[in-house]
């Protein structure tokens, strides 16, 4: 028997056993076992009889299939491989039309195969950015039971816990989750995907170097597996990078080349990313009149965050077109989502510029600096604007008192 299927018929025989309150010497007696026998059953100490097993479950009053449930596990297993090749290879149509068929696949607690559709529900809500309160529960779920699933499965569930704290914001802490992992995987394309997910923390660290030799590592097995699509993602993230140590003309160039590339593909994501980074890119030159034309390209080929919007209506506000900022800013506030607090802060800062009430404009970007909470939309990059901005109001108010208390945000 999978030494899988065993310890999960384990678990269930001693959570119901004990659900039931029933001690070990009265289950084995009622089944016709010794009550050691029953013991190390339990905990995986011994070979599972089948017949015994019938038996248990039997006296434990659960409807249980044994060669139903084996033979449903084994598919599963199968299709949940297809799953994470889709994932891979970026094939978002076929991904998404196995995740609903999993969903189909009506729950029970006694299931040999609950593990693989927790798993797969934590990849494909991360994978997808997918806003679900779900994704808490299910890392807590299968921390609990990492013991059930396979070395695999559990270096799996490893990487994406990781992918979870860093959208949390807990950036060293995902890091060393991945470096501690990854020595451990033989497989090229979970490894592949580990790098990737390294260069993007240390690129969130500021660490350029090592952040773009992940990238490039990521890159060379993408490569050699002829997944271009991630490779490319691989690239547009590299200007991300440059971004993030403001190297800006650095960045543009490979947002550029990125868009060249992705055209011909007809990768309309690709497109939208590097055009949304190029927004931002002019918008932190005070290239204002540049910014709207990639906003306009980006919201053309998909839709990003909601920080698009603001990018344009804080461009329109430095050139003085107080409508227009006003129309962008409307924008933003009606694509907002539950979790993104800090951006709103970010639009109610424009109204108050709008009306030109600078005292109130500085407090509200204090508020930003000085918050934690948690926004989807907003990371550190943003932060280091937010305080820029302020030392900006600062000086054009004569406030260099409050500038000075915040020198030390900018230099962490």
């Amino acid at each position: 028997m999978d030494n899988i299927i065993a310890k999960r018929l384990s678990f269930f025989i001693k959570n119901e056993r004990l659900a039931q309150n029933l001690a070990v010497r009265i289950l084995a007696k009622d089944c016709n076992i010794s009550p050691s026998y029953l013991s190390d059953l339990e905990n995986c100490k011994c070979e599972l009889n089948e017949a015994i097993i019938k038996t248990i479950f039997s006296e434990l009053d659960i409807d249980f299939n044994l060669e139903e449930q084996i033979f449903k596990y084994n598919n599963i297993k199968q299709d949940f491989d297809s799953f994470l090749n889709c994932v891979y290879f970026q094939d978002n149509e076929k991904a998404e039309d196995k995740f609903q068929k999993y969903l189909a696949n009506q729950y029970n607690k006694f299931n040999l195969y609950n593990e693989e559709l927790e798993l797969l529900q934590l990849i494909y809500y991360l994978s997808y950015r997918k806003t679900n309160k779900l994704i808490r529960s299910l890392v807590e779920t299968l921390e609990l039971k990492q013991n059930l699933l396979s070395i695999e499965e559990q270096i799996l569930f490893l990487l994406y816990k990781a992918i979870y704290l860093k959208n949390l914001g807990e950036i060293d802490t995902a890091r060393k989750l991945l470096l501690t992992i990854v020595a451990n995987v033989e497989d090229k394309k979970v490894i592949s995907l580990i790098y990737y997910q390294l260069g993007a923390l240390y690129s969130k660290s500021n660490k350029v170097a090592l952040s773009i030799k992940y990238y490039l590592d990521a890159k060379a097995i993408f490569d050699s597996n002829l997944n271009y699509i991630r490779s490319l993602y691989v690239c547009s993230n590299i200007a991300v990078t440059y971004i993030y140590s403001e190297a800006f003309l650095e960045a543009i160039e490979a947002c550029n080349e990125c868009i060249m590339i992705a055209k011909r593909l007809g990768l309309n994501n690709v497109i939208m990313i590097n055009a949304y980074n190029l927004s931002y890119i002019y918008m932190r030159l005070e290239q204002y009149t540049e910014v709207n034309k990639y906003v306009v390209l980006a919201l053309k080929h998909g839709v990003p965050d909601t920080g698009i919007y603001f990018h344009n209506a804080y461009s329109y506000l430095q050139l003085n077109e107080l409508s227009l900022c006003e129309y962008w800013t409307e924008e933003g506030v009606s694509k907002l989502k539950e979790n993104e607090p800090l951006t709103k802060k970010l639009y109610e800062y424009l109204k108050l510029r709008m009306r030109n009430e600078m005292e109130k404009s500085i407090n509200k970007l204090i508020e930003i600096i000085e918050s934690n909470e948690i926004d989807d939309c907003f990371d550190n990059q943003d932060r280091r604007f937010v305080i820029k901005e302020l030392f900006k109001l600062c000086e054009t108010t004569s406030h260099s008192d409050i500038a000075s208390r915040y020198i030390s945000y900018l230099q962490n």
